[in-house]
């Protein structure tokens, strides 16, 4: 993610207080409440505090928080789910309807033709691309490598899965933003 942070250290004191929401879905929490679809606090009290299918309320009554004494984190391709399952129709009828829409292609191509780690890398390029973009949320290639290798994939595993996406041409790389972005040339 570029540009997002000026005081690092107070940042990162910040984000933590969110956990276990990763600290992606905290960032991208805000851009996505202020969008028409999403009526402003509905959606966001919605998302943390209803029982909304894939919403955060149910992963912390499902026990997922703690695993194997570890923290799990709400991760983005969670919150993708929990935006496709409640808010797509929504979604649809907005001023984001083309760039969900490709987010949605995206990550069919993606499933069709890959794994998780490639279902996860294409949903968070696609947050990123509809949500993130006028607040500099990029998906740098650097970012996603060392995300995802927090995650416990290998580096090489993350940096295959990337080439493998943009050959399939489900993500492509804009030089002028140095980032990833859902690819735009679907029939959508």
């Amino acid at each position: 993610v570029s540009g997002a942070f000026t005081n690092q250290n107070k940042n990162k004191h910040a984000l933590s207080k969110t956990l276990p929401l990763d600290p992606i879905v905290s960032l991208l929490l805000g851009p996505v409440s202020r969008r028409r679809f999403s009526q402003n606090e509905r959606s966001l009290f919605g998302f943390l505090a209803s029982h909304e299918k894939f919403g955060f309320r149910e992963f912390l009554d499902s026990n997922y928080c703690v695993l194997n004494e570890e923290l799990n984190l709400y991760r983005p391709e969670m919150y993708w789910d929990y935006l496709y399952h409640n808010l797509h129709h929504l979604i649809v009828t907005s001023q984001d309807s083309k760039a969900w829409l490709e987010g949605c292609d995206a990550i069919y191509r993606a499933e069709q033709k890959g794994g998780e780690l490639h279902t996860a890398i294409t949903k968070l390029i696609a947050l990123l691309t509809i949500f993130g973009f006028h607040h500099q949320l990029h998906a740098k290639r650097d970012f996603i490598k060392k995300y995802f290798i927090s995650r416990g994939y290998e580096a090489a595993e993350i940096m295959q899965s990337l080439i493998d996406l943009e050959t399939w041409t489900v993500v492509i790389y804009r030089q002028k933003h140095d980032a990833l972005f859902v690819f735009q040339g679907s029939d959508i």
